[in-house]
């Protein structure tokens, strides 16, 4: 947050006019001595509103960007919005400095402050009681705004955790990598649960989980034998699997898949198969029919060609995503973003003995 230089800030006079004496006795002469109060209290309030009018509207009304982040900036926005909408301010140039009172004329207004009050609270999700807007309103916009985001920072951050997902993911990748799980019970929970977690983190580490075996076999196998994965591929698995043991924010860019990524994927397996398999076609034809078998290898040769395109296509875009990836964090100790998080982590110098293949 920026400093508003030379802008002098709103705020209410102190000491704040008391009550006239005059406005007291009206209030004791029956009938008409109440209105005659009411009327004399909103002239002493008046002469207030209007000198804060008055400095207000000597700003400039070219907006100015106070806000560091997006997230403070959007809230600012939305409070400076909601105020110009329910009181009537001539322009939107409000300064971090000044008095959320003054711009919701706590006490200068006439019920309008119930307006803008709805619409900061409409903005932010979320009711405060009667006793946290008497303390907001003695803030500044400033620590309004700051005071906001910290609140929906943690809401989010204990939204995105979702620790029985986190805690069953991490027990089944285990048991996937080291072989006593198998591609089709992994591919249930994935499809079931896996994908459609609010937490980025279940969503990446199941999806590398689901990386390492494939899906169009005909029947059930485990990740051993033949099967088995590589120790850089179990040394992954095993920083993912205490990753998923924390409660720490998974921070790198999630690796959307969209229907133009699966079309690149099953191009790239497909057409290799499919060229393979019009290639023998050929050949078993030549001898009968020397035109259909051109034909036959001519579309095979065209899959293969499609397939190793797919296939640059996708390395293309693995390797964008890691040079991305790598600026924000390691990589070698991914999810993690540096060695010494993974170090800091309980369970960290033994995690890996946790994950021997089954022969």
């Amino acid at each position: 947050m920026t400093t508003s230089g030379s802008i002098e800030p709103l705020r209410y006079p102190e000491p704040w006019p008391e009550t006239s004496l005059g406005e007291e006795k009206w209030k004791q002469v029956p009938l008409v001595g109440r209105y005659v109060s009411v009327f004399v209290a909103e002239a002493r309030l008046s002469s207030v509103e209007g000198d804060l009018e008055r400095q207000f509207n000597l700003r400039d009304p070219s907006p100015v960007d106070y806000w560091h982040d997006d997230l403070r900036r959007q809230i600012a926005e939305g409070i400076i919005d909601a105020c110009v909408e329910a009181i009537g301010w001539t322009h939107s140039h409000f300064v971090p400095d000044d008095n959320l009172g003054v711009m919701i004329s706590i006490r200068t207004g006439d019920l309008c402050e119930l307006d803008a009050i709805f619409r900061i609270e409409k903005l932010l999700g979320r009711r405060h009681s009667k006793e946290e807007w008497l303390h907001l309103v003695e803030l500044t916009l400033g620590e309004v705004v700051e005071l906001f985001a910290n609140e929906l920072l943690t809401i989010e951050e204990a939204v995105m955790i979702d620790r029985p997902l986190r805690d069953q993911l991490a027990q089944e990748l285990r048991q996937l990598v080291t072989g006593k799980l198998s591609n089709d019970d992994f591919d249930d929970s994935y499809y079931d649960a896996y994908r459609q977690s609010s937490d980025p983190a279940v969503r990446e580490v199941a999806q590398f989980g689901w990386s390492l075996y494939s899906s169009d076999v005909l029947w059930p196998y485990s990740l051993k034998g033949w099967h088995k994965v590589s120790e850089a591929t179990r040394q992954r698995a095993a920083h993912a699997v205490l990753f998923l043991r924390t409660d720490l924010k998974y921070v790198y860019r999630e690796q959307k898949r969209s229907l133009a990524d699966m079309g690149v994927c099953m191009f790239e397996s497909m057409g290799c198969l499919l060229g393979l398999a019009l290639f023998v076609m050929a050949w078993l034809v030549f001898a009968s029919d020397l035109e259909l078998a051109a034909i036959f290898a001519c579309v095979g040769a065209i899959a293969l060609v499609v397939s190793r395109l797919m296939a640059q296509v996708r390395h293309a875009d693995d390797q964008s995503f890691q040079v991305e990836a790598n600026k924000i964090g390691d990589l070698q100790v991914w999810p993690f973003v540096s060695k010494q998080q993974l170090a800091d982590t309980p369970g960290s110098g033994f995690v890996t003995c946790a994950l021997r293949t089954q022969p």
